[in-house]
């Protein structure tokens, strides 16, 4: 038998087996259960932050956005080969800024801040940490790394500076 024959056998019994069509498993799990449900969004601890940092800088064009995807306020510069674009942009598509400070007037990024807690101690996230960190100021981005949620204020003093 030739390889086409031999795949169309192995799919036409996979379809009588399971009765859904290949690649269709994620829609017949949903027509079977409930697969999703709504979490927090934050932590509590980002959500104090969160509110600490917008009051501090209430009064200003400048707004506070939470958990962006760090691929959408950076990109890779022109003049790469279109293999190390796509390999600097996938090392990056999956991560987040914990909150972008976006001017409302212009929407141009101000600052990024993460709120690093225990987790940002261990090893592999440091090495993340590291890289995260690279891409942000050859963006041009100001980072902005409080342990604490108590230095929002501090933080929103800075970012007004910034600004």
């Amino acid at each position: 038998m030739s390889g086409t024959v031999l795949c169309i056998l192995f799919l036409t019994l996979l379809y009588r087996k399971t009765g859904a069509v290949p690649g269709n498993r994620m829609l017949s799990l949903l027509q079977k259960r409930t697969c999703y449900q709504a979490k927090p969004f934050l932590t509590d601890r980002e959500r104090r932050f969160y509110r600490d940092l917008s009051q501090g800088l209430s009064g200003t064009s400048l707004q506070v956005m939470a958990q962006v995807r760090l691929a959408d306020v950076v990109q890779t510069a022109p003049g790469l080969s279109r293999a190390d674009a796509l390999s600097l942009f996938r090392r990056i598509s999956r991560w987040h800024c914990d909150f972008v400070i976006l001017d409302v007037r212009s929407f141009t990024v101000k600052a990024i801040v993460e709120l690093d807690d225990r987790t940002h101690l261990r090893p592999e996230r440091q090495r993340r940490d590291g890289i995260f960190n690279v891409v942000v100021a050859q963006a041009g981005i100001p980072l902005l790394r409080p342990r604490s949620v108590k230095a929002a204020g501090e933080v929103a003093e800075v970012i007004r500076r910034l600004a």
